[in-house]
């Protein structure tokens, strides 16, 4: 949460980080770059929320991008979790190879080491 409430956006605005909602702060545009926001929408007596590009709330003619129906996010973020785990396989084995080279990137020495700690603890608990 740290990180994320000193983040700045590509034009050096520093956006402020609510822990009110998960996609706080995550979902962008691929238009203009902007954040989307979680807004409350009235439309003839009924509510829904929405979520929309700050930019195009602010000038509808520097932005096109669409506005999001929230429960149409929810189950989009469902599908892709549900897809992430029936092809686990696949994402570990990435998952494993990302952290391999930032781990080696950081410092080249440590992943040996990292392993033959891990190797002896695993040992021990066996033990």
């Amino acid at each position: 949460m740290a990180r994320r409430s000193s983040e700045r956006d590509k034009n050096g605005i520093r956006r402020g980080f609510s822990a009110n909602n998960p996609f706080s702060q995550i979902i962008t545009c691929e238009c203009c770059g902007a954040q989307y926001r979680r807004i409350h929408w009235y439309n003839h007596g009924k509510k829904s929320i929405v979520w929309r590009c700050k930019t195009r709330m602010e000038d509808k003619t520097v932005c096109n991008s669409r506005t999001i129906h929230e429960e149409l996010l929810q189950q989009a973020f469902v599908d892709a979790l549900n897809e992430m785990i029936e092809n686990s396989d696949g994402y570990l084995s990435h998952l494993k190879e990302n952290l391999k080279t930032a781990i080696n990137l950081c410092n080249p020495q440590s992943a040996e080491a990292i392993t033959a700690r891990m190797n002896q603890l695993q040992q021990e608990l066996i033990d």
